[in-house]
Parts: structure tokens; C-alpha cells; sequence
């Protein structure tokens, strides 16, 4: 399943297998590689930089200003508060952008049809997504909360 992590100056490398894997960023800044398979992953706190791969991936990001990048396959994203960018790639794919943090998000679908969920007032710039759901900050809470145990 989970590879090395290898520890930098102040940057941990964490790389996934060509199969599905479950892979855990830590309190600092990551760099997480997921490659193959259908993977879960969960960068948490610090500035984070999230490769998916190719597969039905779930990536999240935490507190931080984070780049979600999605690939080849219908991945799921969640940014965390800060300014984020996600990038889903090729597939039918589903951004996240609900921390109600006022801070500026980008959401970059990429080919597929792909659906973006944002806080009706914060500021998020959108390319290439075919459907945009605004929600109140209740509901981003609620849906951010029903899924939390779901990658």
C-alpha cells in the first residue's frame, strides 16, 4: 500500500503504490504522489501539493494553501480553508470549495463534465466546469461533515 515518506528540510514526500491506496499527508507541508489505483488521500494541515494519478481518486486538502490535481478518472476533491487551487483533470469529475474562509479558491475542472461546489459568497474563480452549486455555509457545513468519513 503506502511507500516511504521521506522527510526534507521542511517537506515530507509521500508516495502511493500502482495500487489503491489509503495515503496521510502530516501537520506540515506535503508533497503526496498517489499513482495508480482508486486512491484516498488526506494532505491536512500546512501547504500542501497533491498529484491523484490516474483512477477514481478522492483527494483533501486541510488548513493551508493547497493544489489539489486530480487525473486521468473521475476523481472527488475537497480544499481546506485557504486560498486553493484543485484541478481535476480528464474525467467526469467533483471540486470542493467549502470552508467559508473568504479566501480566494481556483477550480479548475478540466475535460469531462464536471460539478463544483462553492459557498455562495466566497470568491472562487471557475474553468471548465459544467455545473456550479452554490450553497449556503449551513449546508457546505452539513455536506462537508456527511462526508468526512468517506475519504
Amino acid at each position: 500500500m503506502l511507500t516511504a515518506t521521506v522527510s526534507a528540510a521542511r517537506l515530507d514526500v509521500i508516495r502511493g503504490t500502482d495500487g489503491s491506496d489509503n495515503l496521510n499527508g502530516t501537520g506540515g507541508a506535503d508533497l503526496i504522489y498517489g499513482k495508480g489505483g482508486n486512491d484516498i488521500i488526506r494532505a491536512h494541515d500546512g501547504n500542501d501539493v497533491v498529484y491523484a494519478g490516474p483512477g477514481n481518486d478522492v483527494a483533501r486538502g486541510g488548513p493551508g494553501n493547497d493544489a489539489i490535481y486530480g487525473g486521468h478518472g473521475n476523481d472527488v476533491t475537497w480544499a481546506g480553508a485557504g486560498a486553493d487551487v484543485q484541478n481535476g483533470g480528464p474525467g467526469n469529475d467533483i471540486l470542493h470549495a467549502l470552508a467559508n474562509d473568504n479566501q480566494p479558491d481556483i477550480l479548475d475542472c478540466g475535460p469531462g463534465f464536471d460539478v463544483a461546489y462553492v459557498i455562495v459568497h466566497d470568491p472562487v474563480r471557475f474553468r471548465g466546469c459544467e455545473q456550479i452549486i452554490r450553497l449556503s455555509p449551513d449546508e457546505a457545513a452539513a455536506m462537508a461533515a456527511a462526508n468526512d468519513d468517506n475519504g
